[in-house]
């Protein structure tokens, strides 16, 4: 569990590294926002995983 959420963390990392590099091309680069095409509710459900995947890695040791 501790590998799929250290990868989930690097692809969010990646993530808000395009929208900051966007920023300043002027252009949209969010990632995660593609996947809004197949269903508008599943990019909000990534990023709660992306969440929980950040807390399950603060309180495991």
């Amino acid at each position: 569990m501790a590998s799929v959420a250290r990868i989930l963390l690097i692809i969010g990392g990646i993530n808000w590294g395009l929208v900051g590099l966007g920023y300043f091309l002027d252009k949209k680069l969010n990632f995660i926002d593609l996947f809004s095409a197949y269903h508008i509710d599943l990019p909000a459900i990534i990023y709660c995983v992306m969440g929980a995947a950040g807390i399950w890695l603060i309180f495991k040791r």
